[in-house]
């Protein structure tokens, strides 16, 4: 097999594997526990909030408390990317049974 072909193989694993997730993601936040637990992420961390909030101190002048945005931030991107992939178009025959998805961060 060429280097090209190689290459090809592993971005065509790639895009089953995308696809395997997308929908798993659609199955899951498509039911209504999974649209529930959405709007509770949501609420919790979402990106309703804003990322910064003044704080004031007495004798200073207003500041933000950038760590605290930093967390906000990290939180709401994890909302933005479950949003990303239930935005994205779901092909029903990506079925997560069809194969295997590397799951690894989640192995020991």
């Amino acid at each position: 097999m060429t280097v090209e072909e190689e290459r090809q193989t592993a971005n065509e694993e790639r895009e089953r594997q995308r696809r395997r997730l997308t929908g798993a993601y659609h199955r899951v936040f498509d039911s209504a526990d999974g649209r529930a637990i959405y709007e509770d992420l949501i609420n919790a961390f979402g990106i309703m909030h804003p990322a910064f909030i003044a704080t004031n101190r007495p004798g200073q002048n207003i500041e933000y408390n950038d760590t605290y945005g930093k967390i906000r931030d990290g939180q709401r991107s994890v909302i933005l990317h479950i949003d990303a992939r239930l935005r994205a178009p779901y092909e029903g025959d990506a079925n997560m049974d069809a194969g295997d998805v590397n799951f690894s961060i989640l192995k020991e």
